[in-house]
Order: C-alpha cells, then structure tokens, then sequence
C-alpha cells in the first residue's frame, strides 16, 4: 500500500497507515473516526488510519491512486435513481456486487448494491439478501375495482420463510405491517397482499415500498428490497421488467400473482439519441468553433395513430426541457429536441453546423434548447406527461412517465453509439426503452425512421 493514497472525495496517503500491506483476500479499512467507528463496529477489524474530509451525501468521486499516479480503484456514485435509494441516508452502504469489477466498470450503477445489513458490513463480504423482492405494486386504484396491492416474488432456489419481515410505506414507521407468522414462500412463489391486508394506502403521486425484518430491540435486522416510484395513472401496475430482477416500470396487460412480461407501451416514444457525437468537416466548415455536443439530440416519435398534444410535456434526465403549450405532434411525425433554441438569431451558425453535419433541411423540425449534456458513459432520458390524480383537484398536477430510456455505452447495448458518430436507434416504438437489445447503432438521422430499416412507417423491420 505504500504510495497508494485517496485523492478526490476523502484524502488518505497509506504511506502513513497503520499497516503498509494486505494479504490475499483481507480487508483495510479507512475510517473518519476510529473511536467512533470501533464503538460501533469493535476493535478486531483491520484499520488502516483515519481519512481526512467528509464524503458528499449528494454523490462523488472517490479515486484510489498508486504511486505512479495510476488509478487502481474508482467510483463515481450518487444518491439518486439508478443508484440504490437505501444508501442514502437510510442505514444501508453501497457494497460492489463484485470485488473482480475491473476499473472502467467500477462506477457503473448496476455494479453496486445497498447493503442488506444496516450500517454495512465493514471487514467482511456482503451479506446475501433474503431472496425476497418487491416485484409488483399498483398505488391508483382511484374509480377502479381493485385494492392497492403489493406482490412479493420469492426469487431464490429455497423456500424462504418471512416471520418476523414487515411492508411499510414509510421508513419512519417501517414495521406497518406484520407478514403473518408462518408465511413460506417457495422458489419462483408470488404472494399479493392489498390494502385491506396492509391497511395503509400507497400514494397515486409517488410513494415508497419496505419490505424490512425487524430486531429483538425493535430496530431494523436487515432489508429485504425496498422500491421508490413516482406518480402513476389509474389502474396502471409498475413491476420490475425483467421479472423479479428489473426496475420498476408500468406494465402492460397481465395481472397480479404471475411474472411480468409486457411493458406499457406509450403514444410517444423516445426514438432516437445522439449522446456522444463526433464533429463533422462538414459541421466545422460551417462553424469552426463548434462545441461537438451542440450535435446532441433526442427524436421523438408518436407511434399513436392520432394527433398527440405535448403542451406542458417535459423530458427529464440527461437532457432537461419543458414544451412550450399547444405544442402538437401529428401521428406518425417526429420531433428532434436540441442543446441550443434554433429560433434565437444568435445561434445561426449552430443551428447551420447542425443541419450540415446530419445532411437534413428546414423539413426537419427542431426545437430547443434543452438544458444539461448526456454523459457519455450513459445516462438517462424520461418523458413525462401532466396528469390530474383527482379530476376534482385542477390545482394540483403532476408528472407521470411516458417513455422511459436508461441507456449504457456497454454490453448489451450498442457500443458503436459511443463517440463513433452513430446514434442510439429504436429498433420498434413498442420495444422496451430500458433493454439495449431494443436499439441499434447507426449514423445518426434526425427527422428520419429510415435508419431503423422501417422503410413503410408500419412498425415493423423491412430491411
């Protein structure tokens, strides 16, 4: 360890620690404080010396440096979704799923888990989770004739028994609850529980799902899953897709107490992203200058066939706009956001760079300008559409998912869009937005399906 230091988010040299080595297969610890962590934790563990700084509860980068300068271990983690809810601030640590992770995917979020065991597991592995998951939940009921419900899939090779476990709504009361004494569910087994079961309502504009197991002392022994979601229309269900392993998505048909196998499918979806572009000579011959991420954008299809109307839609995530009102979509036509407003007269020789380096005319309908730049290591892009939960409540409007695209510039999803010039393509508007086999890389197009090989418009592959 000699020559190894931290040198963003806290600072350590381990040239000062307390031991200068570790065997194959051991554990070091940096601490804040090392009273304060051996009152909680004991003394028998292996700490190496006391950091200076404090980590961001917002997220941060944390880079373990050797003494040639080269980085050996990294992660760039945040407090929000995708990264897991319940290590910020709620008792859990984020634990790397596998200790092999190579450097380049250390601050991949599917990389890192929340800790099953409250406070983490300092000195040792992680601890395997119970087996069971949230796996379905439906929180607007409003006008309908079911129950709030929540579905619990037992997703591990054995029978898992849940005496003593507890669903709750709220982390401030997380044992709301009692899963009955006695409740076994064997491998691949789904139990439903409604509202008359639980007794509390879920919220239909965004609520959270505890499934805890709770102490001798009345505190919380470990996590079992934990599920947070945002708004959601009347009698749409969110499930994990794929079943028992994905995020939380709205379903498509289907019901309660079986797998999840569709995903609801939207009017408009996110067709095509340009996240990592490559300037054109063509593009720098108009504007020298020209900034490579001024040729971002994302296309937006309505795969509905009648006229869609966007006014007081917004896209959330790496790229951040609110469409102005009476903005209209006609069935079947496209729309390509952008970095920069295309109608401000200073922005001319953008807007020219943009149009040269994608070969497309005035026929092609631009708007911006969006806020924010993706990151080219992936990110994320949500349309969201108004939405009254009480038609009795004009006031009070929020914001459900209309597409949903978490994109990678790894495997599975096509790595040619990543700094090459290629785009991210829907392969077909009714694929699924958060599966990269849905998408294909090829130069990007805005304003055209023709690079999806759907030359006729009808939603199906030609070529």
């Amino acid at each position: 360890l000699v020559g190894m230091r931290f040198s963003d988010g806290v600072t350590f040299d381990f040239s000062n620690g307390s031991t200068t080595s570790l065997e194959s297969g051991r554990y070091g610890l940096v601490v804040a404080n090392q009273a304060a962590f051996e009152s909680r934790y004991g003394s028998d563990l292996t700490i190496i010396g006391e950091y200076s700084g404090t980590l961001d509860n917002n997220g941060e980068d944390i880079d373990l440096i050797n003494g040639l300068g080269e980085v050996v271990s990294t992660v760039n983690y945040a407090d929000r979704d995708p990264w897991p809810v319940r290590a910020d601030g709620f008792g859990a640590t984020l634990e790397l799923i596998d200790s092999n992770t190579t450097v380049d995917l250390q601050s991949k979020w599917y990389r890192w888990t929340a800790s099953s065991v409250p406070g983490g597991t300092p000195g040792q592995g992680p601890v395997e989770s119970v087996g069971v998951v949230i796996n379905e939940v439906i929180a607007n009921t409003r006008g309908t004739d079911v129950s709030d419900s929540i579905e619990l899939l037992n997703r591990s090779n054995q029978a898992v028994d849940l005496t003593g476990w507890y669903l709750s709504d709220s982390f401030e009361n997380p044992f709301a609850f009692a899963i009955p004494n006695g409740t076994v569910l064997q491998p691949g087994e789904y139990r439903v529980y409604e509202e008359d079961d639980f007794e509390f309502g879920l919220s239909a504009v965004g609520d959270s799902v505890w499934l805890v197991q709770r102490d001798n002392l009345g505190g919380i022994a470990a996590f079992g899953d934990d599920v947070h979601f945002g708004a959601t229309e009347t009698g749409v269900s969110l499930g994990r897709l794929p079943n028992g392993t994905g995020r939380l998505t709205a379903l498509g048909p289907g019901g309660l107490n079986g797998p999840n196998t569709s995903h609801r499918v939207g009017q408009v979806v996110i067709n095509e992203i340009q996240y990592n572009p490559v300037a054109s000579e063509a593009a720098l011959a108009v504007n020298p200058g020209l900034d490579p991420s001024d040729l971002e954008f994302v296309e937006l299809f309505n795969a509905s066939g009648s006229s869609v109307d966007l006014s007081d839609w917004r896209l959330r995530g790496g790229a951040d706009i609110n469409f102005d009102a009476e903005t209209q979509l006609a069935s079947g036509e496209l729309l390509v956001l952008i970095k920069f407003n295309p109608e401000n007269p200073e922005n001319i020789n953008r807007l020219n760079a943009f149009r040269a380096h994608y070969g497309i005319g005035e026929e092609v309908r631009l708007i911006g300008g969006y806020a924010g730049q993706f990151n080219n290591g992936g990110d994320r892009v949500v349309l969201q559409k108004p939405y009254l939960p009480n038609p009795d409540d004009l006031e009070n409007i929020v914001f459900v998912p209309e597409d949903d695209v978490l994109f990678d510039d790894r495997t599975p999803w096509p790595t040619d869009a990543d700094g090459t010039g290629a785009s991210l393509q829907r392969i077909d508007p009714t694929a699924y937005g958060n599966d990269g086999a849905s998408f294909f890389a090829a130069l990007g197009n805005p304003g055209s399906r023709l690079g999806s090989g759907d030359f006729d418009g009808n939603g199906l592959l030609d070529a």
